[in-house]
């Protein structure tokens, strides 16, 4: 999630689109992934299905660190299957983060609106 994020930020300053250095992303680092996950799915870049299935991912894992796992076969399963909707709901935005990009600005260098 965070690489869609990185892929999709863009600062304008001075009337200009800007991508933030490495050093500023280091930042998200330090994000808990359902608060990004939240944002990403307000902002329209995760699908409700990506942003229900992290959520679920994210109370097993809590499960777990916390010794309260009962069943670690099942909700192995459970945790693949809800790792596979993030990925499905967050590779293919990315892919059309990509894409838009890629018009944008083949647009601008044509000089088109």
């Amino acid at each position: 999630m965070k690489d869609m994020l990185r892929a999709s930020i863009k600062i304008e300053r001075d009337g200009n689109l800007h991508t933030p250095g490495s050093e500023a992303f280091e930042h998200l680092e330090h994000i808990e992934a359902l608060r990004l996950a939240r944002f990403l799915q307000k902002v329209g870049l995760l699908p409700k299905e990506a942003f229900s299935a992290a959520h679920k991912l994210v109370e097993l894992r809590n499960k777990y660190a916390h010794a309260r796992g009962g069943n670690p076969d099942q909700d192995a399963l459970d945790a693949i299957g809800h790792l596979h909707q993030v990925v499905k709901g967050t590779v293919s935005v990315y892919e059309q983060v990509i894409a838009d990009t890629i018009a944008r600005h083949s647009q601008d260098s044509q000089g088109e609106p």
